[in-house]
């Protein structure tokens, strides 16, 4: 009988007895959140234990951190890689719109030239990324958004962009979002540093709430039903973000 943990042995790695469950941790958190682990995967600790080669102590340690994350949930042989609602996917965008405005709008006032010029290299990076793989261009993705966050200088406003993060990456690797062209992740960027680098509020505010919600083919089923989420945060009425969904938001 096939093991449900299949393909994730670590090959080529050793965990480290003294930091083990944190190895352990990461690696199931990347298999998670990449894929390899798919939503409503049983998690049994026995069989798991013996795919990494470990013992079961260290991985109860990770499974639990896992649990306190938002990416397993059940207790027992009952636990499982979280399932995530079509409530939960709605409110990620709606938090991480709101949190990356304010980010992005408290960076406005902060960022210096050297800052913008390293944002503005991983922009040229996504660019060339088109041969690398989407795994390349997802951390490149990433790393944007979590400069910006972080040049923000508001730690706790950054803690709970951090936090909310992994779920949203989950989510958009479970809807099967290519990040589309290298062209396409880097002009979208591009026009969210150009937001930034302006200082207006309110063009902040579009461009991060287009991204997070009209980047990506994957989510374009989703956007009607997020069309009054759109309208709070932009101040418009829903009639207006339902006649650009044709123009502005592609």
């Amino acid at each position: 009988m096939a093991s449900e943990h299949q393909g994730l042995k670590a090959a080529g790695r050793t965990f480290r007895r003294n930091v083990l469950s944190d190895d352990i941790y990461e690696h199931l958190r990347a298999a998670i959140v990449d894929g390899r682990l798919e939503p409503s995967t049983r998690i049994v600790e026995e069989a798991l234990a013996t795919e990494l080669g470990v013992s079961r102590a260290p991985l109860r340690e990770a499974i639990q951190r896992l649990r306190r994350d938002g990416l397993v949930a059940g207790v027992g042989r009952d636990t499982r890689v979280i399932q995530l609602s079509p409530k939960t996917i709605r409110e990620l965008h709606l938090m991480r719109a709101t949190l990356e405005t304010l980010a992005f709008q408290s960076a406005a006032r902060l960022v210096t030239d050297e800052e913008v010029a390293g944002l503005q290299s991983l922009v040229d990076d996504m660019r060339r990324a088109g041969t690398a793989g989407s795994r390349k261009m997802s951390e490149l993705d990433y790393e944007f958004h979590r400069r910006m966050c972080k040049i923000s200088g508001i730690e706790r406003l950054y803690d709970a962009w951090h936090d909310q993060h992994v779920l949203f990456a989950l989510w958009l690797n479970v809807a099967g979002r290519a990040h589309e062209d290298s062209d396409y992740l880097a002009d979208n960027h591009g026009a969210l540093l150009a937001a930034v680098r302006t200082g207006d509020p309110k063009d902040i505010a579009w461009e991060v709430t287009r991204h997070v919600y009209g980047v990506g083919s994957a989510l374009s089923h989703e956007r009607q039903q997020w069309v009054e989420d759109r309208a709070l945060l932009l101040g418009e009425d829903v009639a207006t973000i339902r006649a650009n969904d044709g123009s502005r938001w592609s």
